[in-house]
């Protein structure tokens, strides 16, 4: 199971519909070649942007991945070559395959990281190595800024756009009158979102060079077994950014232990002096637009007990 498989197919079959998924039985049919016969597989995880499944076969266990729409997940792929080049411990691409013809679909393979996500029982030196893996994650270089680009026809790790702070700010004014619209923020505090990230933006516009962002890096993507680091895994909604994106949003989703990720993440990266400044706007403007995707998409679950709306008002208070 060590070897990489890249097969690309040019035909497919109708698709099915996000919400419903696949199923098990379907996906099984669909990866039916020899190398990964007598697997049963469960769906792992919902997902956003994906279908997950769990895989087992004996005591050998691989997750498989199936892209959403048209998209492909030949960046994610990548990325996770990119990252075991530096060291980084991510799952190993163990298959890929641009076009799958049973589900039409892209889908990938990828090997176990053992262990579990790291709880609150864990050692802080989990989180300090974490910090060390998402600084050399961080430092590979990317062409463009925002989200990938997953055209087939391009195969490097590129962002759609050039400007950073066209990508981060992109409609941020509309965001925050939605925020009012969806009764979180009332006018008071939506004046004083807007003013602080005025105050700041001229940050956001001094990057030119992107680097790979994990894009919702978290507690729950930090794996730990027997005690020690085992590894980052869930690279699904990867992205071009400054150095600042991801620990913004541990920042904001895990501030109890962004001390002990900051550590590993500086005995790394060298960060500029005002990187707490640089940390906090990011934070700001990623909460933003989350909450506003939140609204949008899961409105029950917006409320002012969510740690991204708390942040927001302490910070623009």
């Amino acid at each position: 199971m060590q070897k990489t498989i890249y097969l690309v197919y040019a035909f497919g079959v109708g698709e099915m519909t996000r919400r419903e998924g696949f199923g098990a039985e379907v996906v099984e049919k669909a990866i039916a070649v020899q190398d990964f016969s007598g697997f049963t597989l469960t769906r792992a995880s919902n997902g956003v942007s994906t279908e997950v499944y769990r895989m087992e076969k004996g005591p050998i266990v691989l997750y498989l991945r199936v892209a959403n729409g048209e998209s492909s997940l030949w960046p994610e792929a990548e990325a996770h070559r990119r990252c075991r080049e530096k060291g980084v411990l991510v799952p190993e691409i163990i298959f890929f395959d641009e076009k799958n013809p049973v589900l039409n679909r892209s889908v990938m393979i990828t090997s176990e990281i053992p262990g579990q996500p790291w709880s609150e029982e864990g050692s802080a030196k989990v989180i300090r190595e974490a910090g060390r893996n998402l600084a050399l994650i961080n430092s590979i270089p990317i062409d463009g800024i925002g989200w990938m680009n997953d055209d087939p026809e391009i195969r490097r790790l590129t962002g759609r756009g050039t400007s950073y702070d066209d990508f981060i700010l992109d409609n941020i004014d509309k965001k925050v009158a939605k925020l009012i619209g969806f009764g979180l923020f009332d006018d008071s505090m939506a004046k004083r979102t807007i003013q602080y990230i005025q105050k700041r933006a001229g940050i956001l516009r001094e990057y030119q060079q992107g680097g790979l962002a994990h894009g919702d890096f978290d507690l729950s993507h930090v794996f730990t077994h027997n005690g020690q680091f085992s590894g980052i895994i869930d690279f699904g909604d990867i992205r071009s950014t400054s150095l600042y994106h991801d620990l913004a949003h541990f920042f904001t989703y895990a501030r109890k232990h962004f001390p002990d990720l900051l550590v590993g993440y500086l005995e790394t990266t060298k960060l500029n002096n005002d990187y707490e400044e640089r940390i906090r706007i990011e934070a700001v403007v990623m909460a933003v637009g989350k909450l506003c995707w939140v609204g949008e998409k899961r409105i029950n679950k917006l409320n002012q007990n969510r740690a991204d709306y708390k942040m927001i008002r302490e910070l623009v208070r």
